[in-house]
């Protein structure tokens, strides 16, 4: 199993490459690269794959056998990565004109304003000899259109 997943691995990082250069060669525009069939199987082959693999990954990572934790770990990881990629490109100008960025945008603010109002209604509840310190307020960068 270990040259099985060894080799899949090497494939699948020059298969990611090819993909990321046949992107760049075409300025970021969408090419058929093969018939749709394929990569929508193929698509859910990895995806599949994947959602078996991560749990097993991050629960031997932390040698654990906690995989409810390693999957809430996993996700939030993923969430952070993807907040802060969209965060970056948001100020490119063809995003930053779409309006479901700023929708999407100011989703997050709304959800972040709630976590915080929540986390310190927590903390007033806490007696004062047990009380946490005030967290630094959170705040995405707003997009500029």
């Amino acid at each position: 199993m270990q040259a099985r997943l060894s080799r899949l691995s090497v494939e699948l990082v020059e298969l990611e490459k090819q993909l990321k250069q046949i992107a760049r060669d075409n300025g970021g525009q969408s090419i058929q690269i093969c018939e749709e069939a394929l990569l929508r199987d193929l698509h859910s082959t990895v995806d599949r794959i994947r959602h078996l693999l991560w749990p097993h990954v991050e629960a031997a990572a932390r040698r654990t056998s906690d995989l409810d934790a390693a999957l809430q770990k996993y996700r939030m990881q993923r969430v952070t990565t993807m907040l802060n990629d969209l965060t970056e490109r948001a100020a490119e100008p063809r995003l930053a004109a779409m309006p479901e960025v700023q929708s999407f945008f100011s989703s997050i603010q709304q959800i972040a304003t709630t976590a915080v109002e929540r986390h310190m209604e927590r903390v007033a509840r806490v007696p004062a000899k047990r009380a946490v310190a005030e967290p630094a307020p959170l705040a995405l960068e707003p997009v500029v259109a």
